[in-house]
């Protein structure tokens, strides 16, 4: 099965089939397993999914296959690297750019003349000289015509190419970063240390440290119970108190806010509240505007 998955992908990659091969990586769930299809070498040149995807030029496919686990240092066992690999692709697409494949209509072996239907149907005649004979895969009755007009075409193609190029090296580039890059060293606050030393403490002796007494948080409830109002209180907590006032306060409870908070010198964050927040003068408005009232 595995062998099966490293020649699809393999395939998928020199033909920039993309979907095909995200579909055949996706049916690996260990991300070791997949690491090693993607690194794995095929083929009598013993180019890996990398290479294939580099010689194509096929960028989105290059970024997948990284992404995947392939290595970008790779060398083929020839000493090519990727970017050896994909100028060798480059060159062979800016020699199949200046070819049309054609479709022989007739031929005479003694003119060594070829009459062919050109894709876009137009009907020309070409010399032997112009047909490209070396190629070995080619449907019949097709050949391939030299027709440089069509290089301008190539700009595209160069274009794809040198975006592979800039994200080859790129990557190469931050990869011997991160090598080369020393660990800092990690600040120690003044807490984090007084925690380390008390856990040493504990394990040592098992004795818990003293800490000082926390606050306790003033709430609707403790007022109730009969608790002086408290000033030096959060502001999410001031805003609460103000509003379980508002709804479930009576008028003796309101008046007793009132003229707590209006024999304070300073104004209080109760008083911020009151003047800013735009949830707590809306209920006020509605249901208690004496509060509004407060200076």
């Amino acid at each position: 099965m595995a062998s099966m998955i490293v020649y699809g992908v393999h395939q998928c990659c020199g033909m920039d089939k993309f979907k095909c091969c995200q579909m055949l990586l996706d049916l690996v769930q260990s991300d070791e397993v997949r690491k090693r299809i993607v690194n794995t070498p095929y083929g009598r040149k013993g180019y890996t999914p990398l290479h294939r995807a580099c010689y194509s030029g096929s960028e989105r496919m290059l970024k997948f296959i990284i992404c995947c686990g392939a290595d970008v240092n790779v060398v083929s066992p020839e000493g090519e690297t990727l970017l050896q690999v994909l100028q060798q692709g480059l060159d062979q697409q800016e020699k199949d750019s200046q070819y049309t494949l054609a479709k022989i209509l007739s031929y005479g072996p003694r003119s060594q003349f070829y009459k062919v239907c050109m894709p876009n149907g137009e009907t020309n005649e070409f010399s032997s000289t112009l047909i490209d004979h070396q190629r070995k895969w080619v449907r019949k009755g097709y050949v391939y015509v030299h027709t440089p007009a069509r290089k301008g075409d190539f700009i595209f193609i160069k274009e794809r190419f040198h975006k592979c190029k800039e994200f080859i090296r790129g990557k190469q580039a931050f990869d011997e970063k991160q090598k080369n890059t020393k660990k800092k060293k990690r600040l120690l606050l003044k807490s984090h240390a007084v925690r380390i030393v008390q856990r040493w403490w504990r394990g040592h002796h098992g004795k818990e440290l003293s800490s000082a007494p926390r606050r306790r948080r003033f709430t609707w409830e403790k007022f109730l119970e009969g608790e002086p109002i408290c000033v030096d209180v959060d502001r999410d907590g001031a805003k609460v108190f103000l509003l379980q006032l508002i709804q479930k306060g009576r008028m003796n409870h309101i008046r007793q806010v009132l003229d707590t908070l209006a024999k304070m010198r300073k104004a209080t964050v109760y008083h911020q509240l009151l003047k800013e927040d735009e949830d707590v003068r809306g209920c006020a408005m509605d249901d208690c505007p004496m509060l509004l009232k407060l200076k």
